[in-house]
Order: C-alpha cells, then structure tokens, then sequence
C-alpha cells in the first residue's frame, strides 16, 4: 500500500475549511473535517478508485468527493500527495 502525504497547502485547505464551518457550528466544523480525514485515509486502499481530472490532463491525478468539498491528490509510484481540498464551487488552481 502507497505512503499518504498531505502538502503543506492541503493541510491549509483543511484548517481554512475548519475554520468557516467553526464560525457557524464547532460540532458540524468538527464532523466534516472528520469525515475528510476518513476519505483521504481510504485513497491508498484503492488509489485509482477516484476520477481523473480533466482540467490537468494527467492520469495520475484524481479527486475524490467528501459533502460539497473535492479532494484532490496525485497517485505516485510508491505514495500519494493530497494536492488540496477545495469547495465544488470554487473553480480549481491553474496549476497544482
């Protein structure tokens, strides 16, 4: 099974996502942020399990789904690189 890495941006994602959610509800902040951690810890059990992303015409780049939030990482050869979490309403990064 591949290595999990979360890039120093993904993890700011995550803190940034918690603290919008905080401002509302500590509990659901608290909930979705969980149920993120638990996505991204499933990936390596099936890493090609996500969908490609078209924007980034790289095959080896996929996202998986958690509420409103995109996951995206990268599938290398021996790990896998959470790139960012980002809301499905935002439009994605130029580049990753």
């Amino acid at each position: 099974m591949a290595s999990l890495i979360w890039s120093p941006e993904s993890l700011d994602d995550l803190g940034a996502i918690a603290e919008y959610l905080h401002r509302a509800s500590p509990y659901y902040a608290a909930s979705i942020v969980d149920e993120i951690v638990a996505v991204v810890e499933d990936i390596p059990l099936m890493p090609h399990l996500g969908p490609i992303v078209p924007k980034y015409r790289d095959p080896n780049i996929r996202e998986r789904l958690c509420h409103k939030y995109r996951i995206l990482y990268r599938v290398g050869a021996n790990d896998i690189t959470i790139l960012t979490v980002i809301h499905g309403a935002r439009l994605l990064p130029r580049k990753l």
